[in-house]
């Protein structure tokens, strides 16, 4: 394809056994969960010029799924890379809806029983390379990570979202023998 263009799709059936059941495996199918009974996954990359790459992905669930699931979960990323000689920089952003069985947004207060309960995370970063030679590069790395709860103030008309923020810098070498 122009401008090496690749796309690919991928489905999981029967994801509720949290191992794919597939016909070669033994037992009975899983009955229908919050996360649907099977997966898909969509991803797109090109190199429209040397050294730059594009590209994004995409991941939904469906099938059987239980009748008191108030969001389905799904999620997707972009990101962009550039090499130039010994140096390379690159920037991501994703973002991912977990499946929910009720619905938070209807109450006056939000889950924060674990970090995994929010109703929405957001990641991105960017990164810088330096290849000093064959053996040794050094490496930076910048992060955040954002979960964002919405509630309702208890009359079911107004909605505000709160979210909390971690950071993460990540310096590194590597050395190859």
């Amino acid at each position: 394809l122009p401008f090496g263009v690749e796309a690919a799709i991928g489905y999981a059936p029967n994801t509720s056994d949290g191992m794919g059941n597939s016909y070669k495996s033994g037992g009975a199918q899983s009955d229908a969960d919050k996360d649907g009974s099977n997966a898909t996954q969509y991803r797109i990359s090109a190199t429209p010029i040397d050294g730059l790459t594009i590209g994004g992905d995409y991941y939904e669930v469906g099938g059987d799924k239980i009748a008191t699931i108030s969001q389905e979960k799904s999620g997707g990323n972009v990101y962009a890379k550039y090499a130039m000689g010994n140096f390379k920089v690159g920037y991501y952003k994703g973002k991912l809806e977990p499946a929910k069985t009720t619905d938070k947004a209807a109450t006056a207060s939000a889950d924060t029983a674990t970090a995994l309960n929010g109703d929405r995370y957001e990641s991105d970063g960017f990164g810088v390379e330096f290849a000093v030679n064959d053996q040794l590069s050094i490496s930076y790395m910048s992060e955040d990570f954002t979960r964002t709860d919405i509630t309702n103030d208890g009359t079911g008309s107004t909605y505000s979202a709160s979210s909390v923020t971690s950071e993460q810098t990540t310096l590194m070498a590597a050395y190859n023998i």
